[in-house]
């Protein structure tokens, strides 16, 4: 009956504040590695996480639900920051994932790539309008991670995603 649940993986560590329904990874600093344990620090309200060969990193569990209504925009039940420029949901994927450029200074030529974790461009797009939208079928690709690369003028954004399989 947990709402709020965390995993480690052997990419980090995900948590769901909705049972699971939407996953997402946590921090962003921490490197795609293998985390063996997970431990509440209940002193700070922190999750503490323990990886193979990089040491401990912590999360604060507060900041996961920091984000105030107003500051969300909801997209095909998905919640996003509105400030976010490029969005990639879920981000724990299987069959598709849906790729998004918000707040995109329009008449722009936007290039985007989507790149797996050795480096090979699986999909490329390019648009010039101020609002992108497209649901991926990647049930034939792998699993592992995911890039997507998108060049505005002279900025390059970036989202992760991860395939998984059952």
């Amino acid at each position: 009956g947990d709402s709020i649940l965390f995993v480690a993986t052997d990419g980090g560590v995900y948590g769901t504040i909705n049972a699971g329904l939407e996953w997402e990874r946590l921090g962003s600093n921490m490197p795609f590695i293998q985390v063996y344990d997970l431990v509440w620090n209940e002193m700070k309200n922190e999750l503490v996480a323990g990886t193979f060969a990089r040491s401990i990193m912590s999360f604060p569990i507060d900041s996961i639900l920091a984000m105030a209504p107003d500051t969300m925009v909801n997209t095909a039940n998905h919640s996003i920051p509105k400030n976010k420029r490029i969005v990639a949901y879920p981000t724990l994927a299987n069959d598709w994932i849906q790729v998004e450029l918000n707040n995109i200074e329009s008449g722009r030529s936007i290039e985007l790539a989507i790149i797996n974790s050795e480096g090979q461009v699986m999909k490329t797009f390019s648009t010039k309008n101020s609002k992108f939208s497209e649901r991926l079928d990647i049930a034939n690709w792998p699993a592992g991670f995911y890039f997507i690369k998108a060049k505005l003028r002279h900025e390059i954004i970036s989202e992760k995603f991860v395939i998984v399989r059952n």
